[in-house]
């Protein structure tokens, strides 16, 4: 077998000849014929003379002769060549056709690479103009770029290259694994707002795009007469949509107006990474527009254990959005301006994590989260109309009877922000348990009537410390509450915080910490300064719990009205210019502070060794069966009486109350004595044993 090779390229005009030509194969040296064939198996016979018509290719040409040849081509112009005997290598003309890179070997560079054909090299990379995309935004390239993405095998790689692309219609692969998609500079312009989802792809494993640059028309105009909420799964106006490819990731992209930029739907160990989107909705000072929440930069929907990073949008809803119940999911640096929504929006789903997010002139929050195991941290939220963080459960009550818990908010730093700063609460009329607010910044808080820096209400497990609350409008620095009076959270810590320059109502039920519907609380530690309402702790329907160790130089470090039933709370060593305590039914001491309350001793102590106040007089109470429990306290913090009653063996100081050890100081003679027995005549020894009195 042998093959007839090179005929010359001054024959053809690209792939084909330029007029009808002849081949003819004859015996060397005759005129006599030999059969041909189109395979190396000679299995498929050619004519011999064998014409090609004007613009055809030069097909491969085979025979069996033993011998020499004899080769003669004739186009319209006459003999091109008479070569007798034929001994050409291979030419031009073959290598320019379809199949001449497979002639050409390749050999990569380095130790241990193998030989392979160059056809087979180029093939790893399938290019769009391969398939007739022009990329020159006139053409539409739209088939064509449909044409390339169905050429693709596993393991190889579509380019698009320098250009723009038009497309009319959407484009779509399934099925494929182990591909990539490389823009390398590209742009994919759309010529119509109502493409639903400009590259789709579906079941495609392993997927890579990037690259990618996507351009839309879609206005708000449009938008606003034609905003369908998508049916749960259904696709919903994207530039690009991946549905159930594991793995897949899309980096360095870019897009603008359209609604939405990137989905990802039911895909798993999949990241989107960044990229950069600028939608249709006006600058936020020119007032909010409608629908943002339908309208996000990246969407991921019933995702789970996925990735989105370095995301940066503006004039649109929200960066990016979970919905679908999508869990364990990583969020951060995100960076939104101008969003009609929330930054980073959270519908629904668990264990999700939000580092880094910034968000500036937001008509939301700047982090909004729904659903339990959700951390915000190292975010920043400036100008937010309705508060910089929100954290919320979603769904049905669980035994505890709330819809979320673990939920967490570390880090953060909110200024000049409406609503709340970062506000845990309700949603469809449950609360969560389990929260934590702790070392957040906020200040500059525009809002005022109830509003507050921290507000947290839930069932129980509720944690407040290390925040600064500074020069806010709001009524409260931080407000933390239980549901209702008749369900009061549990487990409560607020301590270590600091709230000063709280401006709102001079109320005396606001204060730079509210406290209300608790048991089982500490709230320890905390800092005040130039407060509104002068109040630094104010406690209603609070029980069983601690105040301990607050400062307010300036204010009432405390106010804990009996009337809101504040009872079996230990009020100890705080400071201030004043307290206001219900000291009957609370535990109060070593407080340095003008200490007010209720005139308490006119009926029995709840319990031995509780303190009140009568006026400014402090009483101590030494049992709780009747009246003559209490007994005043003398400026050393004991139980005083003059040197009368304490000879006398029927005064109170002997007959109630009395216990070996006890400490009472004798105003008359200005010294301390200790009982030395229980009963009515037991002595009283002056503690530094100078002398003893007998009661009698």
């Amino acid at each position: 077998m042998a093959r007839i090779t090179d005929i010359p390229h001054r024959i053809v005009n690209v792939g084909g000849v330029a007029s009808t030509t002849t081949i003819a194969v004859y015996q060397a040296g005759t005129s006599t014929t030999i059969p041909l064939y189109g395979d190396e198996a000679l299995s498929i016979p050619l004519a011999n003379p064998l014409m090609i018509a004007a613009g055809n290719p030069i097909p491969p040409i085979f025979h069996g002769f033993s011998g020499e040849v004899r080769v003669e081509v004739v186009d319209a112009s006459g003999t091109l060549f008479d070569d007798d005997p034929y001994d050409r290598p291979v030419g031009e003309l073959e290598l320019a056709a379809p199949t001449g890179a497979d002639m050409v070997g390749f050999v990569q560079a380095g130790t241990g690479s193998v030989q392979r054909t160059v056809l087979a090299k180029m093939r790893d990379i399938i290019n769009v103009r391969d398939f007739g995309a022009v990329g020159d935004n006139i053409a539409d390239d739209t088939v064509a770029i449909q044409t390339a993405l169905d050429a693709l095998s596993p393991g190889q790689t579509l380019v698009l290259g320098n250009g723009k692309f038009k497309v009319s219609a959407a484009i779509a692969l399934s099925g494929v694994d182990d591909i990539e998609i490389d823009g390398a500079g590209a742009t994919i312009a759309e010529t119509s707002a109502a493409i639903v989802n400009t590259l789709a792809f579906t079941n495609c494993s392993r997927l890579v795009v990037r690259g990618l640059n996507f351009t839309g028309v879609e206005d708000y105009a449009y938008f606003a007469a034609d905003k369908p909420v998508p049916d749960e799964g259904q696709p919903a106006q994207s530039f690009l949509r991946l549905s159930a490819c594991d793995g897949a990731v899309v980096s360095g992209c870019t897009g603008s107006h359209k609604r939405r930029f990137i989905e990802l739907y039911s895909c798993t160990n999949s990241q989107v990474t960044n990229v950069s989107f600028r939608g249709f909705f006006q600058q936020l000072s020119c007032g909010v527009q409608a629908d943002g929440n339908n309208a996000p930069c990246v969407t991921f929907s019933a995702c789970q254990k996925c990735i989105a990073s370095g995301i940066a949008a503006n004039h649109t809803g929200s960066a990016f959005l979970n919905v679908q119940n999508g869990s364990f999911i990583s969020v951060a640096n995100v960076i939104g301006s101008d969003m009609h929504d929330s930054v980073v929006y959270v519908s629904s789903g668990h264990s999700v994590t939000v580092t880094g997010a910034v968000g500036t002139d937001v008509a939301g929050q700047c982090v909004k989260m729904r659903g339990y195991n959700h951390t915000v941290m190292a975010s920043v939220a400036e100008r937010c109309l309705q508060g910089g963080i929100s954290l919320t459960g979603n769904g049905p009550a669980d035994t505890f009877g709330a819809n979320g818990h673990n939920l967490v908010a570390l880090g953060n730093t909110i200024h000049g922000c409406g609503s709340d700063g970062i506000s845990i609460g309700v949603q469809d009329k449950l609360y969560p348990r389990d929260v934590t607010v702790i070392g957040n910044a906020i200040s500059d808080g525009t809002s005022t009537t109830g509003f507050a820096g921290v507000r947290v209400t839930a069932v129980r497990g509720i944690t407040v410390q290390g925040n600064s609350v500074r020069t806010m409008a709001s009524d409260y620095g931080i407000l933390v509450s239980g549901v209702s009076a008749g369900s009061k959270a549990s487990e409560v810590r607020v301590s270590g915080n600091t709230a000063a320059d709280i401006n709102g109502s001079g109320a005396s039920t606001r204060g730079g910490i509210r406290l209300q519907f608790l048991s089982g609380f500490n709230a320890d530690g905390n800092l005040f300064d130039d407060i509104a309402s002068g109040i630094g702790v104010r406690l209603s329907e609070c029980s069983t719990g601690t105040c301990n160790g607050n400062v307010y130089d300036g204010g009432a470090v405390v106010r804990a009205p009996t009337a809101e039933n504040n009872i079996g709370v230990v009020f100890a060593n705080n400071i201030g210019s004043s307290m206001l305590v219900a000291g009957d039914v609370n535990y109060v001491m070593f407080n340095k502070a003008t200490i007010t309350g209720y005139a308490a001793i006119a009926s029995a102590p709840p319990a031995a060794g509780v303190i009140t106040y009568n006026g400014n007089i402090p009483y101590i109470a030494g049992g709780a069966s009747s009246v003559a429990d209490w007994t005043p306290i003398g400026n050393d913090g004991r139980a005083s009486e003059t040197a009368v009653n304490i000879a006398s063996a029927a005064a109170a100081i002997n007959t109630a109350g009395k216990y070996i050890g006890k400490l009472v100081f004798d105003t008359t003679n200005n010294r301390l004595m200790r009982a030395r027995a229980a009963t009515a005549v037991g002595s009283w020894d002056v503690v530094d044993g100078s002398a003893s009195v007998i009661p009698a």
